[in-house]
């Protein structure tokens, strides 16, 4: 029996439990790989992402002008450009080198999610499965986790919400895929890892979900709960979040509803509600990357402030010994000015000179 190969693509929001989705998936036999990213203070459990593919995201979004938490919007043409850069050579090696270590391979970093129109064009040529899971978690639990963990605005971070969920959903449709609920992932793990493998055509390794549910999983994970209908009072969240996660959640309960008709034209429309706003989003992208530009230097002319100041103190203490020195050297010539006068000194100068021509004589014998 030929052996089954496959990836499996973990997309979702930042802070949205892509990180404990991925390690759930070892329940299953699927790996995330060796060369992981370390733990970090904001995710102390783990990343359970890909070092290189992480990197490889970060420099494509760079190469585009954006960071991690840039809201402007990710285009078709910008993804055609980053083919053109040869980005997508360095991403078909990176996964062709991973199903050959793994063949069952766990991808995530929710750079990944946005940069879907490049991404989907290069899983498409794998002659591999591909499996989506979607992650999703309450809009406005992550708007806290980013405030409380960047300082962002909850209007920025909704606005991110919007573009990682709504590309998420529109590139992998007519793809393999499941959206999971991440309250239910930390509730009820082993109903719904139970209900994923039959899904996704696996078979659950009880001693490897046993560690998931009493090793891993901690109620620190999720440090807040909303009821759904807490994003539609909140006026900072556009009117769109609440409509998209709304759907999701039914979603999330019935797998079926992902392919249905109607649900396909509502994320198309989303899609189009977003793209309308794309102007406004990339000009405010300009002035915040600006901003950020301008911070940096700021920063740097710090680090050059502070190092003058460094070298003044320095020169202050130099100087300041210097004048120490030159005292004390007055000092001195007053004392042997003083001598020099002495009557003492006068009334001894024979004896100086005699002492003086015997040491000649002496030395001269």
């Amino acid at each position: 029996m030929q052996e089954r190969r496959g990836i499996f693509v973990v997309l979702g929001m930042h802070r949205s439990g892509t990180s404990a989705m991925t390690r759930a998936l070892q329940v299953f036999g699927i790996s995330a790989g060796e060369s992981l990213i370390p733990l970090a203070a904001d995710n102390p459990k783990g990343f359970f992402e890909d070092a290189e593919f992480n990197a490889l995201n970060i420099e494509m979004m760079r190469y585009l002008g954006q960071e991690w938490d840039s809201i402007a919007p990710f285009t078709e043409s910008e993804a055609t450009s980053l083919k053109g850069e040869g980005f997508a050579n360095t991403a078909l090696d990176l996964l062709t080198d991973r199903l050959t270590r793994h063949s069952m391979f766990a991808l995530k970093d929710p750079r990944i999610a946005k940069l879907m129109p490049f991404w989907r064009s290069i899983f498409d040529t794998l002659d591999s499965e591909i499996h989506y899971v979607l992650m999703v978690r309450n809009p406005r639990s992550v708007k806290d986790s980013l405030t409380a963990r960047n300082g962002l605005l909850g209007e920025h971070s909704y606005l991110m919400w919007l573009q990682y969920v709504i590309t998420s959903l529109l590139y992998t449709h007519g793809r393999d895929r499941l959206l999971v609920n991440y309250d239910d992932l930390i509730s009820t793990p082993g109903q719904l890892l139970t209900r994923m493998a039959e899904q996704l055509g696996s078979r659950v390794d009880q001693q490897e979900l046993h560690a998931f549910e009493q090793e891993f999983l901690e109620t620190s994970l999720r440090h807040t709960v909303y009821e759904p209908s807490e994003v539609l009072i909140d006026e900072e969240a556009p009117r769109l979040v609440s409509e998209v996660f709304k759907s999701l959640l039914a979603a999330a309960e019935t797998h079926s509803v992902l392919d249905n008709p109607s649900f396909v034209r509502d994320v198309e429309g989303w899609h189009l509600r977003l793209s309308d706003m794309g102007a406004a989003l990339r000009l405010a992208n300009h002035f915040e990357a600006d901003t950020r530009r301008k911070d940096l230097e700021l920063d740097r002319l710090g680090t050059v402030a502070a190092d003058l100041s460094t070298q003044v103190e320095a020169l202050k203490a130099a100087l300041a010994s210097a004048h120490d020195l030159e005292v004390r050297n007055r000092d001195l010539e007053k004392r042997v000015s003083q001598l020099l006068d002495s009557t003492s000194w006068r009334l001894t100068a024979p004896l100086r000179r005699t002492s003086d021509a015997l040491k000649r004589r002496s030395s001269s014998n």
